[in-house]
């Protein structure tokens, strides 16, 4: 992810996205993959009803990634305009 995205950190932290992680990881194992079944397959842990519409995985990616807010694991967090550019990247 974009280092402007985040605010000034000790040392020289690199954040990476989920979903570009286990995309490497296939592509090193022949394998595919697709962010949107990812996205799609977790949110059935709080959801009632699959969610099979791309753009519906893509609004409740995004209300997820809101809900959970700016702050990340370990210190981590967005800046406001990166944290803006990050919700925005969930659409796409």
């Amino acid at each position: 992810m974009p280092e402007a995205w985040f605010r000034r950190a000790a040392g020289r932290p690199l954040n990476y996205r989920l979903d570009s992680v286990l995309a490497w990881l296939a592509a090193r194992r022949g394998e595919p993959f697709d962010p949107l079944t990812t996205w799609r397959l977790s949110l059935l842990t709080g959801f009632e009803t699959d969610v099979s519409d791309p753009e519906e995985v893509r609004k409740l990616a995004r209300l997820y990634a809101q809900a959970v807010g700016p702050h990340l694991p370990g210190g981590v967090s967005f800046t406001s305009q990166g944290f803006r550019e990050y919700l925005a990247s969930l659409l796409m």
